[in-house]
């Protein structure tokens, strides 16, 4: 991931979207369409707060604010939807052949 990024190896590069990889099946309670609309929502959150930074005209607060933009939502995203997702009733059961 840090030499796609950046073109060397860098640490902490993951910089909490392993945070985000457990809110999106949080999300999406393990339907694979559902984390992708919830890696989509974090991936336009993540575009629209680089492109806000890189536009000097737009950006009227520090840079750092829009940076936690993807995080914010997608803690918002979470705690909406905390309680209305439910897990298969058998996940963690280990399963035995009769």
């Amino acid at each position: 991931m840090s030499i796609s990024l950046v073109g060397s190896a860098t640490k902490a590069i993951a910089g909490g979207r392993g945070f985000i990889a457990l809110a999106v099946v949080v999300f999406s309670g393990l339907n694979p369409i559902l984390a992708l609309v919830g890696g989509f929502i974090y991936g336009v959150f993540q575009a629209l707060a680089i492109w806000i930074k890189n536009n000097p005209d737009i950006s009227f607060l520090p840079w750092q604010v829009f940076d936690m933009l993807p995080y914010v939502v997608t803690l918002l995203v979470v705690a909406g939807v905390i309680g209305r997702v439910r897990f298969p009733k058998a996940l963690g059961v280990p399963y035995k052949r009769e």
